[in-house]
């Protein structure tokens, strides 16, 4: 998904996004064509770039000294709601009522596919109005949850499974501990 987003190709690890062949800004990525709307749907409003980028859809905000500053005519907010899971035609912003995280809380109007910008990593759990629903996965990428008529409060919560499988382990490794202990103590006890 980057790769088609910044118009660079990634054939290793990169601390930067997107990677610079050389290490140089000036030099790298003069080729690419960044798509601005798969920008905006990863809430990307600003890029910086070192080259001019002739896309309409990118605004010149500012020019410092051969850097160049665009606002994306396409940026998404961080949550919004679709009337269809194609991602065509109007949108409504839902409402981020609180954010940390772990937990992702957020008042929507009407129905839709409400989607994060978000990467629908596993371990998030979705409630609609306090009953649970399922996430689905728009563009292979994104979080999402499809929304009933009406006005609804839906929260998103991180609940990892390896937590609680780790929990578990941890658990069962003191218990054998203890045990050992205690058995090692009984028999020097004895002697």
């Amino acid at each position: 998904f980057m790769e088609k987003a910044t118009g660079v190709p990634y054939d290793e690890y990169s601390v930067t996004i997107p990677p610079f062949q050389t290490g140089n800004p000036r030099i790298d990525n003069r080729q690419s064509n960044p798509d601005p709307v798969l920008l905006g749907y990863l809430n990307v409003k600003y890029v910086v770039s070192e080259f001019w980028i002739s896309d309409l859809d990118f605004t010149l905000v500012d020019n410092d000294r051969g850097t160049f500053i665009y606002e994306n005519e396409k940026y998404l907010p961080r949550a919004v709601v679709y009337r269809s899971e194609s991602r065509s035609g109007d949108y409504r912003t839902a409402q981020i009522v609180d954010y940390t995280p772990n937990r992702i809380y957020l008042a929507t109007e009407g129905s839709g596919l409400l989607v994060l910008s978000e990467i629908n990593y596993p371990g998030w759990i979705v409630t609609i109005d306090g009953d649970p629903a399922s996430i689905v996965t728009v563009d292979g990428l994104f979080r999402a949850v499809e929304l009933p008529e009406g006005n609804h409060l839906v929260e998103f919560i991180f609940h990892p499974m390896s937590v609680y499988t780790g929990i578990g382990i941890s658990l069962v490794s003191l218990v054998i501990i203890l045990g050992i202990l205690l058995i090692t103590h009984r028999h020097g006890s004895d002697t």
